[in-house]
Formats: C-alpha cells, sequence, structure tokens
C-alpha cells in the first residue's frame, strides 16, 4: 500500500500527478485579474478582462472606454484627464501601443475630475473680483455714508450689491431648447 493510498483511505490505487507541461500553459490557465477604470476619489465606472497577449491600445479599442484622436492621442469619455497605472507605475501614453497586459498584471485607468462647468481662469477672475468688492466697500461705506449704523449698513449694501453683480456676469446665459 502506498501512501496515498493510506492518506486517501482507499485500496484503489490513486491517479498520478498530472503536472502542466510547460510555464506558458500554468500562464495561460491563470485567472486573468480585471482591468478598472477608476474616476477619483475611487468610485469604479467599468471593469474587463483583458485577453491574452493584449496591448493596452488593442484593449482600449476592444472596449471603447477610449477612443484614438489623430491630433490628442486617447480620449476617454467627457475629456477626463487619466492615468494608466501598471502595479502601481504609471505608464506614458507613446508606451500603450506596445505594452502587453499580462495575466497577473494589476491594472487600473485612474480619471480625474476637472470640477466645475466653468474653466480655472473664470473662477480665479471671480475670486479676484470678490476680494476687489469686499475691500471697496469697507471704505466706501463710511466714506458715502458717514459712521456708526448708516456706515455699516452702506457697507453691507455695496458688498451684497457687487457680489449679485459679480455672479451675475460671471454666469452664461440660459438657453432654452
Amino acid at each position: 500500500m502506498t501512501l496515498r493510498q493510506i492518506i486517501n483511505n482507499s485500496d484503489r490505487p490513486a491517479p498520478p500527478l498530472v503536472r502542466p507541461r510547460s510555464r506558458r500553459k500554468v500562464r495561460s490557465d491563470a485567472a486573468r485579474k480585471p482591468v478598472l477604470h477608476v474616476v477619483m476619489p475611487g468610485m469604479e465606472v467599468a471593469r474587463e478582462e483583458p485577453k491574452q497577449r493584449e496591448t493596452v491600445a488593442a484593449f482600449l479599442r476592444r472596449t471603447g472606454w477610449a477612443t484614438k484622436d489623430k491630433k490628442y492621442g486617447w480620449q476617454f469619455r467627457k475629456g477626463l484627464p487619466t492615468v494608466l497605472e501598471i502595479n502601481g507605475e504609471p505608464v506614458l501614453r507613446k508606451a500603450w501601443r506596445t505594452t502587453r497586459i499580462a495575466a497577473d498584471d494589476v491594472v487600473r485607468f485612474v480619471s480625474y475630475p476637472l470640477g466645475g462647468q466653468g474653466g480655472g481662469a473664470k473662477q480665479v477672475i471671480g475670486l479676484v473680483a470678490l476680494i476687489a468688492v469686499s475691500a471697496f466697500a469697507l471704505w466706501a461705506g463710511p466714506a458715502l455714508f458717514g459712521a456708526g449704523i448708516p456706515g455699516m449698513l452702506g457697507t453691507a449694501a455695496i458688498g451684497c450689491g457687487g457680489v449679485l453683480l459679480i455672479n451675475a456676469l460671471g454666469r452664461k446665459p440660459h438657453v432654452r431648447d
């Protein structure tokens, strides 16, 4: 009686161990880790399993997560700036065409939202204008309406009026369809 028969508690002979023929066979049989598309601060928006020996560019073409623009390169939906991380390391876009996704790679496309509808310059100009209105209101209220309660009310009126004016000028016109 062999050791395996004793362990299995049976009288019949144990089947021979089946070993894979090569490392390539082992890698192809291994479960592939899915590729994730995450929008920060961590919301998963897509998950897809890559095919064997697939490049990053071929994966994006197949899944439709991004489109290739001749002028700007790979563009993700809604124009979000996106970084590719393979095993925690960023990969440059020019290498996406040749970089293959291995079965054990941890691949994430991380998109960063731009925030707000307006551009960054518009927000900066609005902030500077609000600071200017508050500085103007501090000295114009007492100068125009005198000291005491009338000066304070004048300062408040100038400040509120300036803020309302800046907000009205900074908005996009509402167009009905």
